[in-house]
């Protein structure tokens, strides 16, 4: 590691390197070479931030067992301003119903700022692109009507939840704007932090 450009340009720096920031990649790269021994893995998927981590770790194991392994980096998905979407982001959604409901997630796609849409439609759905322009076209002569956001919130939240799962956000949608109360849904809004319960 300390024969690499970007360690040895951080500790020449002003600002330094963190013992904490050193030493995770050492950490990345023994899971990494861990997960080869109990599991045969082989072969890692990871952002492109963790380009590092990835090359200490097929370097740890090529050292150590003397094996091929392989790392593929992706780009991040970022937003309009730069910013990254993940949990140290704060900003993140979870594939799991236990932690981030099905309705939750629709939302969060609901809520895709405008510039960002055509790209997370391109990236998430398997739309073909001469359906995409076609959505971002109705999208710029009418953007009130959220086209291409609900378009894309519809595609993902099928794809991780099912038919199932896009029927009971529906469900909520017609609930929340009808003037009765369909207590069968009310219970998804219990564990929601962006939504209060009002008493009676």
């Amino acid at each position: 590691m300390l024969g690499r450009h970007s360690v040895q340009s951080r500790l020449n720096s002003d600002q330094g390197i963190s013992y904490t920031e050193f030493s995770y990649q050492v950490l990345q790269a023994y899971d990494w070479y861990h997960l080869y021994n109990k599991h045969g893995c082989r072969f890692q998927i990871g952002g492109s931030d963790q380009m590092g981590n990835i090359v200490s770790g097929h370097d740890l194991i090529k050292r150590k067992s003397g094996v091929e392994v392989f790392g593929l980096t992706l780009p991040l998905v970022t937003t309009e301003s730069g910013d990254k979407l993940g949990k140290s982001a704060g900003n993140a959604i979870w594939l799991s119903e236990n932690k981030t409901s099905s309705f939750e997630f629709y939302q969060f796609f609901i809520r895709t700022k405008d510039g960002d849409v055509e790209k997370l439609l391109k990236y998430f759905t398997f739309l073909p692109l001469e359906h995409i322009d076609e959505i971002m076209a109705k999208q710029k002569d009418k953007p009130e009507s959220r086209t291409a956001q609900r378009k894309l919130a519809e595609h993902v939240t099928k794809l991780v939840h099912g038919e199932e799962g896009l029927s009971f956000c529906f469900a909520i949608i017609s609930s929340m704007c009808s003037s009765g109360r369909n207590v069968k849904y009310l219970s998804s809004f219990s564990t929601s932090p962006s939504l209060v319960r009002i008493k009676n």
